[in-house]
């Protein structure tokens, strides 16, 4: 299984059931210590596991 991230990408999904689990994980993290050039990194960081979760659980529900 394949899904497209925000850059084009395509990123092969070989374990759904980890992959949904990681990114849950990943699109919650952000830095202790937030100067705004790590918060704004943390937003597009977050923003793009969101879009993956997203997509993963679109794969999931087809």
């Amino acid at each position: 299984m394949y899904i497209t991230d925000q850059n084009g990408k395509q990123v092969e999904v070989t374990d759904l059931k980890a992959a949904i689990k990681q990114a849950k994980m990943f699109k919650g993290l952000r830095h202790v210590d937030a100067s705004p050039e790590r918060a704004s990194a943390d937003d597009q960081i977050q923003a793009y596991w969101q879009d993956i979760y997203e997509k993963l659980l679109q794969l999931q529900s087809n």
